[in-house]
């Protein structure tokens, strides 16, 4: 009788001894790869994102890093967002003893998924560093469309390597769970990588000649200074009712003026969540509006465009809106009250908003009739770090409100 007639056909769940061979991966760089794609799909859709936040808050300031080459930048993000992530990931799976079970078998569709979809997050990290931002800046005002664009595209291609490197990580980490381990092998290899990625990936931010980690640590500690005080102290009481206001600052210092700040929103960590500079101030309380019959400011055409009756003179008047007259020049002020607005760096100002560095600012508040300062208000922005101090309207640096309390009481 022939043995092999009656041999039963292999099983269906059992990959040829073939494929068991070849899939088989005994080396420690299964265990990085497994982490790499781990840490990549979630990064991917941006969810390591509040970690590069917690970076740029605390250790490397983006008024520091628009300075620092792109490519030391792009190598921080990938060591913040991914390689440090991934090296959590391994001390867990050592601490698992997953190290010890690496003979099971894998497959070369689970190895190319979970390499697929870090190798996709290092090189949209890589263009958005490197490519990108020459696009957005040659495209100008359309830099929008370019944006949209590229989103539109790559989007697919995204969510399939998302989709594709969860679905090998899931089999991967089944397959070593179900396995017994098999070995005696060390953790050393897989602590080595966890620790040898972040390093490698920092070392062009630590080597950097311009030391960006120390210059963001002495921006930090001015910051800190300029805050120390800040905020409103009132002191003499209006000699009467406030019907009028002017505004004035040193034009040999502020060209153009000063912003008048409307409000600026800070979250509980001093974050700038929303800002809003206009003219005249208003204020957020429902009992607390500013009300003048007039205003009355230094002429700046930048600040309020010429006026149309006597644009030479040296001030200029604005009827309240009620009057409906058109703003006209006046030789000398005549406001019941005048805010002189100071500032320490009016270099600082002349750069768009979302690029100015730390200033504080100083708002003195005097009636004219008496000559006595009613109060005095201090606040620091840092916008183009996204933080400011001196909050006096329940986490709100509002001006409005800083001159109703200075001239109703």
């Amino acid at each position: 009788m022939d043995y092999f007639q009656y041999r039963r056909p292999p099983s269906q769940d059992v990959e040829p001894p073939l494929a068991r061979h070849q899939g088989r991966a005994f080396s420690i760089l299964r265990l990085v790869n497994l982490a790499l794609g781990i840490a990549a799909t979630i990064a991917l859709p941006g969810g390591f994102r509040w970690l590069w936040r917690a970076v740029t808050d605390h250790w490397l300031l983006p008024s520091v890093m628009k300075s620092m080459l792109p490519a030391t930048l792009a190598c921080t993000h990938l060591a913040v967002t991914l390689a440090l992530p991934a090296a959590v990931l391994m001390l867990l799976l050592a601490a698992f003893g997953l190290h010890t079970k690496l003979e099971t078998t894998i497959t070369r569709k689970r190895v190319a998924g979970l390499a697929a979809v870090w190798m996709a997050y290092v090189g949209w990290t890589l263009a958005g560093h490197l490519i990108l931002p020459e696009a957005y800046q040659d495209a100008g005002d359309a830099a929008w469309a370019v944006g949209m664009l590229v989103s539109l595209v790559i989007a697919p291609f995204f969510i399939a390597t998302i989709a594709w490197g969860a679905i090998s990580a899931w089999h991967e980490l089944g397959a070593l769970l179900r396995t017994e381990p098999a070995t005696d092998r060390s953790p050393a290899g897989l602590l080595v990588w966890s620790l040898l990625l972040p390093v490698a990936l920092t070392t062009p931010l630590l080597m950097d000649p311009s030391r960006p980690l120390a210059r963001s640590a002495a921006e930090d500690d001015q910051f800190d200074a300029l805050c120390r005080g800040v905020g409103v102290r009132l002191m003499a009481r209006p000699a009467g009712p406030v019907r009028s206001i002017a505004y004035d600052w040193d034009p040999q210092r502020h060209k153009y003026g000063l912003p008048l700040t409307d409000y600026v929103e800070l979250d509980s960590r001093g974050r700038i969540r929303a800002r809003r500079f206009s003219s005249p101030p208003r204020t957020l309380g429902r009992n607390k509006r500013l009300d003048f019959d007039f205003t009355e400011s230094r002429a700046s055409s930048r600040r309020s465009g010429a006026a149309t009756i006597r644009p030479d003179a040296p001030y200029y008047r604005f009827p309240s809106f009620r009057a409906r007259q058109p703003f006209y020049g006046v030789d000398a002020l005549g406001a019941d009250v005048l805010l002189y607005s100071d500032a320490n760096r009016p270099e600082e100002l002349h750069k768009a908003p979302g690029n100015q560095g730390i200033v504080r600012y100083e708002l003195t508040l005097k009636d004219r009739r008496s000559g006595a300062t009613l109060g005095v208000q201090t606040y620091v922005l840092d916008q183009v770090n996204g933080r400011g101090c001196g909050a006096n309207a329940s986490g709100i640096i509002s001006q409005g409100e800083f001159i109703y309390d200075a001239i109703h009481r």
